[in-house]
């Protein structure tokens, strides 16, 4: 079965509920629909870390990237999110998923279904969720 979610980017008071829904709904690719302006807008919150060596702790959640993979339209990165145990202990991620950010800056009608081709072939190789997500 094909299952998908779409909803909002998160906002500053939505991050955890953002990443509980993540992971309540094994969500295996998150597709974010952003432009480049998404960075200084103060309405949509950070929600993945900065860089690969810089975890975002928002409890009961740490979220980890590895190296973003920039293709010609998209980047495309690994998310592992752990969930804090009271023992602080970690062992394997909680959850694995791979996280794709289209530039809407390149929104063109041919560039957009290649984009959309990619993420059928991703969504088949994959078991879980797709959830869209866009200002």
């Amino acid at each position: 079965q094909n299952h998908q979610i779409v909803t909002q980017l998160p906002l500053p008071t939505t991050v955890v509920d953002f990443w509980r829904l993540v992971t309540q709904y094994n969500i295996c690719i998150v597709i974010a629909f952003e432009g480049d302006s998404v960075n200084e807008d103060q309405t949509v919150a950070r929600y993945l870390p900065k860089s690969v060596d810089e975890p975002l702790s928002c409890t009961p959640f740490e979220i980890h990237t590895g190296p973003v993979a920039a293709e010609s339209f998209w980047d495309e990165q690994k998310i592992k999110v752990y969930l804090t145990k009271t023992n602080k202990t970690k062992s394997t991620a909680d959850h694995i998923l791979k996280h794709i950010r289209y530039h809407l800056n390149d929104l063109t009608t041919e560039n957009f279904l290649n984009f959309m081709k990619k993420i059928q072939v991703c969504a088949c190789q994959e078991e879980g969720v797709v959830l869209y997500m866009c200002r």
